[in-house]
C-alpha cells in the first residue's frame, strides 16, 4: 500500500513539473514572439540626400588692347658741300655774287705770290667761268688749276650753285690782263652774259 502511494506521489509530481515547464515553456515563447516579430519586421531605411551646388564657372574674356606705337624720326638735313682736296688759296680776289655783267680789276702782287679769283657759278643751268691770259702775260701769271666748291645745301637737293676758284702764281715781274668769261660752252656766236678783267702787277 505504502509502496502504491509511494508511486502515485512520484506520478503526480512528475505531472506537475511536465506541467510546470509547459508553462515555462509558452511564457517563453509568448515573451519571445514581439522579439521574433520585430525582427521578422522589413527594415525601412531612410536615404537623405543632400542637395548638390553645382558650379558653373563662366568663361572670361580677356581683351587685350594694344596701342598703336608712334615713332617720330626726325631726319636732319644732311649739308653736302661738293669740294676738291684742300689747296693753297693764297692771296683771295672776291668778285662779288651780285656784281655787274662787265667788271674791272687790278690787283699788285709780288713774284712768288699765289693768289685765287673766286666767282659765282651754278653748273645746273650750263653756265660756267672760263679763263684766259692774254699772249705776251703769261711769263709773270701762270694759272695753277680750278676747283668748284658747291654751296651748302640739304642732301637730295638739285640747282644749288657754288664757287669757282682758279689759282695763279706770280712767277716774274710784269704786267698781266686776265679775262674771266660766263658762258655755256656749246653755245658758239652768242657773248657771255658775264666778264671780269682782272690786270695784275708785279
Amino acid at each position: 500500500m505504502r509502496g502504491n502511494l509511494r508511486l502515485m506521489s512520484l506520478t503526480t509530481a512528475a505531472a506537475v513539473a511536465v506541467g510546470l515547464l509547459t508553462a515555462i515553456a509558452s511564457d517563453g515563447a509568448a515573451g519571445a514572439s514581439p522579439g521574433a516579430q520585430a525582427l521578422s519586421r522589413p527594415t525601412r531605411t531612410h536615404t537623405t540626400t543632400k542637395p548638390v551646388t553645382t558650379t558653373t564657372t563662366k568663361p572670361v574674356t580677356t581683351t587685350t588692347t594694344t596701342k598703336p606705337v608712334t615713332t617720330t624720326t626726325t631726319t636732319k638735313p644732311v649739308t653736302t658741300t661738293t669740294t676738291t682736296s684742300p689747296v693753297d688759296r693764297g692771296v683771295l680776289v672776291e668778285v662779288p655774287r651780285d656784281a655787274p655783267a662787265v667788271v674791272d680789276l687790278s690787283r699788285g702782287f709780288a713774284v712768288g705770290t699765289i693768289f685765287s679769283v673766286s666767282l659765282y657759278e651754278n653748273p645746273s643751268t650750263g653756265y660756267t667761268w672760263t679763263q684766259s691770259v692774254p699772249a705776251g702775260s703769261t711769263g709773270s701769271v701762270v694759272l695753277l688749276g680750278s676747283d668748284y666748291v658747291q654751296d651748302p645745301a640739304p642732301s637730295g637737293w638739285a640747282g644749288v650753285g657754288g664757287t669757282r676758284y682758279f689759282r695763279y702764281l706770280v712767277q716774274s715781274q710784269g704786267v698781266a690782263k686776265i679775262s674771266f668769261s660766263y658762258l655755256r660752252p656749246w653755245e658758239t656766236g652768242i657773248p657771255p652774259i658775264k666778264q671780269v678783267t682782272l690786270t695784275v702787277s708785279s
